[in-house]
């Protein structure tokens, strides 16, 4: 086997996740199309020793989780929250059981995408918009939480932007810090 030519080598890999500018999935590698002249990027593969049941399946179609799951959720804080950490994830690395899995992927390609420009933009995103929510003088676990709070408003108008939500331009981030002013109201008294 070892001795067999092959028309183009892969590279095989046993988690799901980011593997260099490319989102590995069980069943697909999603990577950007590369520019007129640039080299075709590497073939990369999931291969796992066992059988894997992939979290990323799909049912329904982009427009009606559009319209059916994140429409409805705009104007609501919580539910708009809710939606904006799961385009999170990948940042780091009834209705829905209708129409599921299209968000995802369809972000995941749009993070490969724009990979290049993605950290920073992430970044400095999470650092202004913690710097407009977080108190000078904040405890360590304030700043911390903020942080986080921060990371999930920039995924939603990340997403937003990718035409993923159909959210009007700042309702991720009003969403996010709307729970995290609660998250802080909800604090003991003097503990900021």
């Amino acid at each position: 086997m070892q001795s067999t030519p092959t028309p183009s080598p892969a590279h095989a890999v046993d988690r799901a996740g980011w593997h260099s500018r490319a989102f590995v999935l069980p069943r697909e590698t999603l990577q950007r199309e590369p520019a007129e002249g640039e080299p075709e990027p590497e073939a990369i593969v999931f291969q796992s020793g066992g059988a894997v049941e992939s979290p990323f399946k799909v049912r329904g179609t982009l427009d009606a989780w559009r319209s059916t799951v994140a429409a409805k959720s705009a104007g609501n804080s919580r539910l708009t929250f809710a939606v904006s950490c799961a385009f999170a994830g990948p940042l780091l690395a009834g209705a829905t059981e209708a129409n599921h899995g299209h968000a995802g992927r369809e972000w995941l390609r749009w993070c490969v995408d724009h990979a290049d420009e993605l950290r920073d933009d992430v970044r400095g995103g999470i650092e202004r918009l913690a710097a407009q929510w977080v108190a000078d003088g904040a405890s360590g676990q304030v700043h911390r939480v903020g942080r986080r709070f921060a990371l999930a408003a920039v995924a939603g108008e990340l997403a937003t932007d990718a035409g993923l939500t159909g959210w009007p331009q700042g309702e991720a981030t009003a969403a996010a810090r709307a729970c995290f002013e609660a998250w802080l109201a909800a604090r003991p008294e003097g503990v900021q």
